[in-house]
């Protein structure tokens, strides 16, 4: 068993000097695509390859999307300038849309917190 596999080893590595050439090949231009040809690509495969191209494709429309705001960002819109005024008291007649609405257990709820907010002042 030994002498086999010496053998088979050394018959192995005399044959490794002799490489094998590729035929040669005459090589035509082509000036045209193929008229009838179809791209094999489209719809073709299982649907797990159609995912990852539809995938991909998509990323890359991300990736194209995001460059492109990246080089606008030179053109930035600045924010308005707007005058503040201060209010010295709250509006005259508007109602707390949270009194009175909801729920007992809500208004229960609202009423402790109040009430514990005015003994911790």
């Amino acid at each position: 068993r030994r002498e086999q596999r010496l053998a088979h080893a050394s018959a192995a590595v005399q044959n490794e000097d002799k490489s094998i050439a590729d035929k040669e090949v005459a090589i035509t231009s082509q000036t045209k695509d193929w008229v009838g040809a179809d791209d094999s690509d489209e719809g073709d495969g299982p649907p797990i390859e159609r995912h990852a191209s539809n995938t991909f494709e998509r990323r890359e429309q991300r990736l194209a999307h995001a460059s492109a705001a990246v080089q606008n960002e030179d053109k930035s819109i600045a924010d308005k300038e707007v005058a503040i005024t201060s209010q010295t008291k709250d509006w005259v007649g508007a109602d707390d849309s949270d009194e009175g609405d909801g729920p007992p257990i809500e208004r229960h709820a609202s009423n402790t917190f109040e009430r514990r907010e005015q003994r911790l002042a």
